[in-house]
């Protein structure tokens, strides 16, 4: 599935695709990253370590109460989201379930496509990481999204998952984004990094992209 970038990757994107090529691919092989608790636990520590002034990550602990719709890690760049990031570690032999993820970075789009002003920022609250309602006259710092926002879904696993195949997920967007203007918006934006484990463990591909 050949999905371009609206535009051409950010620095902070472009730190995103080192981490994951380089330090997760060596701290998987490490043995460092059993789940998907891990995972996130290592992006968020490698991209603290890492960026540049004004970068910032966001990393929420799901709860029963808390976890539905919230994604996984959100990385900002003076005061705008650089990229929402769903992950998914599946280490043993059943499939990786990537819709409910790919959806839930569809409908976060949806806060920039309908560019509506109350839904094309976020605003968090980084004491309890909860995403707050749109207010005019709070004091808050507003994060916003635009079309330089990249929705990506991060996923390791076996090379039959399904959710490591570009063609499935592409089909999971199209399928779900009835409207051809907004399905190539979000395309444009989407990014798919895989973790890939062949049946001989030494081969492990770690991917970033697609980037053309």
């Amino acid at each position: 599935m050949a999905i371009r970038p609206a535009v051409e990757l950010n620095s902070t994107v472009r730190l995103l695709c080192s981490i994951w090529e380089k330090e997760i691919r060596t701290d998987y092989e490490a043995g460092l990253i059993p789940n998907e608790g891990s995972l996130q636990a290592a992006l968020y520590h490698h991209i603290r370590r890492k960026g540049l002034h004004g970068v910032e990550v966001f990393a929420v602990v799901k709860t029963f109460l808390n976890g539905k719709g919230i994604p996984d890690l959100i990385v900002a760049k003076d005061l705008h989201v650089e990229a929402v990031m769903e992950l998914k570690v599946q280490k043993g032999t059943g499939g990786i379930v990537y819709e409910s993820d790919v959806d839930k970075l569809m409908g976060w789009s949806g806060k920039v496509t309908k560019k509506s002003e109350q839904k094309d920022w976020l605003r968090i609250n980084p004491y309890s990481m909860h995403f707050e309602p749109y207010c005019k006259s709070s004091e808050r710092a507003e994060y916003t999204l635009n079309d330089r926002t990249a929705w990506i879904f991060a996923a390791i696993g076996k090379n039959y998952c399904d959710g490591l195949d570009r063609r499935v997920l592409g089909e999971r967007i199209s399928m779900r984004l009835r409207n051809s203007v907004v399905r190539r918006a979000f395309k444009r934006s989407f990014l798919h990094f895989t973790g890939i484990v062949y049946k001989d463990p030494k081969r492990i591909e770690f991917v970033a992209g697609p980037r053309s």
